[in-house]
């Protein structure tokens, strides 16, 4: 029930119907029923006994309200500043959080019956399931981490007059305690810390009462909240009767082995407040109330929080669902009206490649921003002009899919000379020449290691000679012919932009001064090579 640590120091203790009497300086209580736990209908009933010209100090009443019925001689009470007297068989009813005081000025003993009950404790029912446990301690511990727990039981300490302190459901502190005694003080110095505080698991029970060795009790009633307990309330660091001859040699002990003087150690243990048990746990449970208060409002806001969250975020998807499938409907009446939109295709490779890279995979970003680069260069640059050099950076993000294709059984070779890549040339004019080695003369590269060249050299009459030769499968003869058959009618645009259509675009723009050549033979691969004039300035072109 309590840790190891504190066995020797701390006594949790019950009270049982008929076996319980406090001693007090003003006179006596004899327990006939305690409470055990809190809630409605947890009446305390006691015999209370007045010593003859005594009194009890004006106190508050917290979280119950009171019956008191005269048995014998008559005492003076004081409710709110208001006095009532009270004699045998009459009755005097003390509400919630009153101002109350007694006073016996005859030179007789005087008693009557006290009842009191709780006016209102919270009783939490909802009990934690196991897929929602988890949630409930997050939300418990954002609750701690955002409330000032110490400054709400400093307020409640100083309006009750009692020390109060907090610890979480493993034992460990939340707060430095307020309002403690001079002499907790002593004691806690004295040991390096508060034994009350230092008790670990807590019993089954909804309250608990906690002694020390000095005769100092707090009551410790836990805080709970959607089924799960948040913190524990420790109230009261006071006596509830007078201490016994074992509480004042353990507290002599201390006031000889402290640092300070031992009289004002014992004068301080003298100075200790003595409060009623029904005192001491109406504190307690009100503090319990208030902290479960604040607890239940800051779960029951965070749940709604996160509830409106999450509808806002089933909203959003709802409409990003409804934007996705009109933007898809969009596209599929482009896709159907034009075949292929360039912009519609780059703009999804970025967004593919995007999120391959937010997902990890480096090596598909990096294939889908090279096939990305490639539009870019086919949408801005189709129907223009270009530099060698432009153009090459265009055949280098094509080759950088393809080296992730083959691997290290390609081999790719570019000679050309810095003064030649600024040479002006359509755009798109090597590439389909490079594609045209991959798709037909790169089918079985098991066999062998396979190799493209790009050589770029100057030639008499101002003009340059750019070679495009492989070692693939070649060509066949009679497949060779009919492609040299379509370049004898350049006058025709043919269909599409592979080595045909090179032709076609080198003989509108250049005429006799341009000329492309093909040479090739089965197993011994393709040699492509185009002459065009060194220096050509384009006309303006548009679509």
């Amino acid at each position: 029930m309590i840790s190891n640590k504190g066995v020797d120091a701390l006594t949790i203790f019950s009270i049982s119907n008929g076996e319980q009497r406090q001693e007090y300086s003003w006179g006596s209580m004899n327990w006939l029923h305690a409470p055990s736990g809190s809630g409605m209908g947890s009446l305390g009933l006691a015999i209370v006994a007045i010593h003859p010209e005594s009194s009890q100090e004006t106190h508050n009443h917290y979280a119950d309200e009171q019956i008191l019925y005269g048995l014998e001689g008559t005492t003076k009470h004081l409710i709110n500043g208001r006095e009532y007297d009270l004699a045998p068989g009459n009755w005097l009813h003390i509400p919630a959080y009153a101002n109350h005081g007694i006073v016996n000025d005859s030179k007789l003993p005087a008693r009557f019956l006290f009842v009191a009950t709780p006016v209102w404790q919270p009783q939490e029912s909802i009990a934690p399931t196991d897929d929602n446990h988890r949630v409930q301690q997050d939300y418990i511990q954002n609750f701690l981490n955002q409330t000032n727990l110490q400054e709400v039981q400093k307020k409640f300490a100083n309006a009750i007059g009692l020390g109060v302190g907090l610890i979480d459901s493993a034992g460990v502190q939340l707060t430095e305690p307020d309002n403690l005694s001079c002499y907790c003080c002593h004691c806690m110095h004295f040991h390096g810390g508060c034994q009350l505080l230092e008790v670990g698991e807590h019993g089954n029970f909804e309250v608990e009462w906690i002694r020390c060795k000095y005769g100092l009790v707090v009551a410790r009633l836990p805080v709970k909240a959607h089924g799960l307990t948040i913190m524990y309330v420790l109230c009261g660091f006071a006596f509830m009767a007078q201490p016994t001859k074992n509480d004042l040699a353990n507290a002599y002990q201390l006031a000889q082995s402290s640092e300070s003087e031992t009289e004002e150690v014992l004068q301080s243990y003298q100075d200790v407040p003595q409060i009623t048990r029904n005192r001491l746990f109406s504190a307690a449970e009100l503090l319990r109330v208030t902290a479960f208060s604040l607890a239940d409002l800051f779960l029951a806001a965070a749940k709604e929080n996160e509830l409106k969250e999450y509808s806002w975020r089933l909203l959003q998807e709802k409409q990003q669902r409804t934007e996705a499938e009109a933007n898809l409907q969009r596209a599929k009446i482009r896709l159907m009206e034009a075949q292929i939109n360039p912009h519609f295709l780059f703009n999804t490779l970025n967004t593919i490649s995007q999120s391959a890279e937010l997902q990890g995979a480096t090596t598909t970003a990096e294939l889908v921003y090279s096939l990305s680069g490639l539009m870019r260069f086919s949408l801005q640059k189709t129907g223009s002009f270009v530099t060698l050099g432009e153009e090459l950076e265009c055949i280098d993000s094509y080759l950088h899919i393809q080296r992730h294709r083959f691997g290290e059984r390609f081999e790719f070779f570019v000679d050309i000379p810095n003064e030649l890549r600024g040479v002006i040339l359509p755009a798109m004019t090597l590439q389909p020449l490079i594609e045209n080695a991959f798709i037909h003369g790169f089918v079985n590269l098991d066999a062998r290691n396979s190799w493209l060249k790009i050589v770029a050299t100057p030639q008499e009459g101002k003009m340059v000679r750019i070679e495009i030769a492989d070692n693939g499968t070649g060509i066949k003869p009679e497949q060779l012919d009919r492609i040299r058959h379509t370049f004898a009618n350049p006058d025709v645009p043919p269909y599409g932009t592979g080595l045909q259509g090179v032709y076609w675009r080198l003989k509108h723009y250049y005429g006799l001064k341009s000329n492309i050549n093909i040479s090739s033979s089965v197993d011994n691969g393709t040699v492509v090579t185009i002459v065009i004039p060194l220096s050509y300035k384009p006309p303006s072109f548009s679509e």
